[in-house]
């Protein structure tokens, strides 16, 4: 069983040298936690829309793994730890795009085995 206050101390660990936001989604949009400095809304929207682009992509193409949409105010790369979970790692624009995508998938690894048991159930 994953503690509430474990997991978000583990993706509040991936917040800094530019990633804003960590947080983990399930593929429905729903925020499940998140960890950062900016606001519960902002982590919410971004669930939502990668959760949304997970969809158009899974529909249209191969599943794919990794995601990274580059916009305007930020960056945002997700990484999948199952068919229903996510990790989203937002950044701000100047953010060195190799280090956001090694935390991620930093986060993936670490947390895969608990998540899994997570997702199945």
């Amino acid at each position: 069983m994953i503690k509430p206050k474990a997991l978000s101390d583990v993706l509040a660990g991936a917040c800094s040298a530019g990633v804003q936001l960590a947080l983990l989604a399930h593929s429905d949009g729903s925020l499940v936690a998140y960890a950062g400095s900016l606001p519960e809304r902002d982590a919410h929207t971004h669930a939502a829309l990668s959760a949304s682009a997970w969809a158009v992509y899974d529909k249209n193409s191969t599943p794919m793994l990794d995601m990274h949409v580059t916009l305007e105010s930020a960056v945002v790369y997700a990484v999948r730890t199952s068919p229903v979970l996510s990790i989203v790692l937002v950044a701000e624009p100047s953010a060195d795009l190799g280090l956001v995508r090694q935390k991620a998938r930093g986060l993936r690894e670490y947390l895969e085995g608990p998540l899994r048991s997570v997702a199945q159930a």
